[in-house]
């Protein structure tokens, strides 16, 4: 208020207002892995903006490990983090990997739009950052406007969001490792390596500098895993008894 006891107009710290909170509030109600969190063992309850944090802290961390510091876009890489769960938070939900769909993506990023351009953010910078996570895949459904961004993207930023791919996958693994670790729980472990490992493969032949953080050893080492485990994770099937034999 000011001193007459009338509003103050708007003014440029109100623009910077919603995305801001969004950010911190919005992204913190967003709870992920719900699905593992109704079983036992259960596991730790992570937020989207605990996730958001630990995957740019891990690539800072998988960046100085590769070598490709110097020869990488760091300043791009760092934001796709950050901003990369954002539409999270507007929408109230996080949808499990394997229930994603371009029918979701695309509702995710008109999201996204929505809350950076409503509140005059300049939002260019801001798309290629979030877009970076789509550009190598089918993104036909999207708006016109981000299809141009992406194709773009692929083209001149192809191993950034190779990179982002990988580094994305990793942290989802190293969560689901300490699951294990702390919480005993195998269930979560096996379900994210036997999605991850094909596609961590994948991303180490096409960046062969990332061996240096998805090393052979570790490799063999989760390989191990999955197959130590795999006949625990197998249901019995349930035999029907009749009423004669009760």
């Amino acid at each position: 208020m000011s001193r007459n006891g009338k509003a103050l107009p708007l003014n440029e710290l109100d623009r910077e207002l919603a995305p801001w909170i969004s950010v911190q509030e919005d992204l913190n109600q967003v709870v992920r892995w719900s699905v593992f969190l109704r079983r036992r063992p259960s596991v730790r309850r992570q937020t989207s903006t605990q996730h958001t944090l630990g995957l740019a802290l891990m690539m800072k961390n998988v960046i100085g490990r590769s070598g490709l510091e110097s020869s990488l876009d760091v300043g791009l890489l760092l934001s796709a983090c950050i901003v990369h769960d954002i539409p999270e938070g507007v929408l109230r939900r996080d949808v499990l990997y394997n229930n994603k769909s371009q029918a979701s993506d695309v509702a995710e990023y008109k999201a996204f739009l929505r809350l950076f351009k409503e509140h005059g953010w300049s939002t260019l910078s801001f798309q290629q950052a979030y877009l970076l996570q789509f550009c190598l895949k089918d993104y036909s459904r999207f708006p016109r406007e981000a299809q141009v961004i992406m194709s773009d993207l692929s083209m001149t930023c192809r191993r950034e969001a190779q990179f982002f791919d990988f580094v994305e996958r990793y942290d989802y693994l190293v969560y689901a490792w300490e699951q294990y670790r702390q919480k005993k729980n195998v269930r979560v472990a096996m379900h994210v390596l036997g999605n991850q490992i094909p596609k961590l493969r994948a991303l180490v032949e096409a960046l062969p500098c990332l061996g240096m953080v998805w090393s052979p050893k570790l490799d063999r080492d989760m390989q191990t895993f999955v197959d130590q485990h795999e006949d625990q994770m197998k249901k019995p099937r349930r035999t029907k008894v009749s009423r004669s034999t009760k």
